[in-house]
Order: structure tokens, then C-alpha cells, then sequence
């Protein structure tokens, strides 16, 4: 990975962090979001359903 890449990668980590900490909707969004992608990348339609009940019901509480 070219070296600017890593640096980029290191503050996003960073301010994604501080995101997660001062929102708990990003957090939730965030968590959603890297459930799906590895519902995706696991081709497993099983666990589909289950991430659509939690979707459906984010902001509802």
C-alpha cells in the first residue's frame, strides 16, 4: 500500500472512532452497515433476514 494510503487509512480509523463515541447512530449506522457487508462477502442469505428486522427497527427505540 502506498504510504499516503496508510497515513489516510490511520486518521480515518481515528475520526471514525471519535464518531462512534460522540453518536450512537452513527455507531449503530456503522454496525449495520459492516453486517451487511459481510452478509455480502459471506454470500449467506440465512443471516439476511435478521439484518433487515434490525434495519427496519433502527430509530424506532
Amino acid at each position: 500500500m502506498h504510504e499516503a494510503a496508510k497515513h489516510a487509512d490511520d486518521h480515518s480509523g481515528e475520526k471514525v472512532d471519535a464518531l462512534k463515541q460522540g453518536s450512537p447512530e452513527f455507531a449503530l449506522m456503522r454496525s449495520l452497515g459492516m453486517r451487511f457487508r459481510g452478509i455480502f462477502r459471506s454470500r449467506d442469505p440465512g443471516k439476511l433476514n435478521s439484518w433487515i428486522d434490525d434495519a427496519v427497527g433502527f430509530g424506532r427505540n
